[in-house]
């Protein structure tokens, strides 16, 4: 618990250091960067892997696979599944699917190629590239000791550094296009500085402009507000990994998934049982968004101070080169699918997927937050409800090396298939639904006029 205060302790630090630069610096501001993500540099630049003066410590390196399932347990809870939502959302999915296909065909290829000019690669290395871009270091962590486990070293350490150098491409990627969407008015939320108050980008909310960050609805005489709606993501968590430790008595694969996907599932029980029996009114969503946004802001800074610059540095070439090309096809992927798919908030969903594709779900947020800073589009609950309903995907970084390490064929016919099969049916039953601010995004602006 002294590690645990200690290291929360150093996080709030470089977290109010950014909040500090962000606000001293207006240029930052106006490129909608989080004090996040400025106090992760922050802490990078201070560790031990460049200046030295801080010590920042291993568990750092934990945090974000740690806390992604309290933030992805909080975005399912109080959401109603339901086929209405499902195909609401059906924009979304199928992009994002497509590109989990396209990048394990497309890394697949790119690995074969770059392995004939630098040999010393390890055999189904480009595989690694949809665990690190789509899944982060927790996912590319287990693909990789599975590729150990079947006697193919060297695919974790290069699962690490891709997904470190996805991150940091999906970072300072991100938040240019960001700007440029902002510049093309694509999104709802968010607008140009011209058309914007001064105080939207930083600074204190003036009066009359305050938001309430949620409800009490319990008495403090039996229970804090905020501990008991954290209580229910806990819960919500509980119950998931219950289950899935049930699961893997008799199927030992179960073990496989990700910690994040406990809680999901566990929220997509609890919410409806406490529908059922009619005590759904002791939820405030909103306090329960603030608290995963909390979680949120100790990912990035966390994940950004522990970017393992020597990882990046020792396979440089090759890797930019695979890492280059494999998000060029992705941008092109997104940005393209979602205005010709989506009806409304096409920009905030594109963000949304991009960040999370590209580096990890942390990454998508930041950049979601950056395009909506107020929480008001639903691209978030579209990337849970997609989470929950594809949790057959985190059966990949299992089955996935096996399957390669039998042919190259097989796992290269499901990404195409993957792919493939989304977009067409997306083209086909999608396509058009575009609306006329931003071809799509058709939520009210954020912006006052002064």
């Amino acid at each position: 618990m002294e590690d645990l205060m200690s290291d929360l302790v150093l996080l709030g630090v470089f977290l109010l250091v950014g909040f500090a630069i962000r606000e001293i610096c207006k240029p930052l501001q106006k490129l909608f960067i989080p004090a996040s993500i400025i106090g992760g540099v922050i802490a990078l630049l201070v560790g031990q892997q460049v200046f030295g003066w801080v010590t920042i410590p291993d568990s750092f390196g934990e945090v974000p696979g740690v806390l992604i399932g309290l933030v992805m347990t909080g975005l399912l809870f109080g959401v109603s599944m339901n086929v209405r939502k499902v195909r609401s959302y059906l924009d979304y999915s199928a992009v994002s699917l497509a590109v989990i296909g396209i990048q394990i065909a497309l890394g697949l290829g790119l690995g074969i190629l770059l392995s004939k000019v630098w040999s010393g690669l390890p055999e189904g290395w480009g595989l690694m590239g949809v665990f690190a871009f789509f899944g982060g270091h927790g996912t590319a962590g287990a693909a990789g000791a599975v590729f150990e486990d079947l006697g193919v070293p060297g695919n974790l350490q290069i699962g690490m550094i891709l997904a470190t150098i996805g991150m940091v491409i999906g970072i300072v990627g991100g938040m240019i296009i960001v700007n440029l969407g902002v510049r093309k008015n694509w999104t709802a939320f968010v607008s140009h500085a011209k058309s914007r108050p001064s105080w939207t980008y930083g600074g204190r909310i003036p009066e009359g402009e305050h938001q309430v960050m949620g409800h009490e609805k319990v008495t403090a005489s039996s229970m804090n507000g905020l501990a008991l709606q954290l209580c229910w993501l806990l819960l919500a968590m509980f119950i998931g990994g219950l289950l899935f430790d049930a699961a893997a008595l008799m199927f030992p694969v179960a073990e496989q998934f990700p910690a994040m996907i406990h809680g999901m599932i566990g929220a997509l029980i609890l919410w409806p049982l406490m529908r059922l029996v009619k005590v759904d009114h002791f939820v405030d969503k909103r306090t329960i968004n603030n608290i995963s946004g909390f979680a949120l802001e100790l990912i990035i800074v966390a994940a950004i101070a522990t970017l393992s610059l020597e990882l990046a540095a020792t396979y440089f070439l090759p890797l930019m080169i695979f890492s280059v090309v494999m998000v060029a096809v992705t941008t092109v992927m997104v940005l393209f699918f979602f205005r010709r798919f989506s009806k409304d908030q096409w920009f905030e969903k594109s963000m949304m997927c991009w960040g999370s594709d590209t580096g990890n779900t942390s990454v998508g947020l930041a950049l979601l937050r950056a395009v909506d800073p107020d929480t008001r589009s639903n691209a978030a609950e579209a990337h849970g409800v997609f989470s929950g309903v594809t949790f057959w995907v985190n059966f990949f970084p299992a089955l996935l090396p096996i399957l390669l390490v039998q042919s190259v064929g097989i796992p290269l016919t499901i990404g195409l298939a993957l792919g493939i099969i989304p977009l067409v049916l997306g083209w086909m039953f999608l396509t058009g639904r575009g609306g006329k601010r931003g071809k799509g995004s058709m939520a009210p602006e954020v912006s006052l006029k002064v």
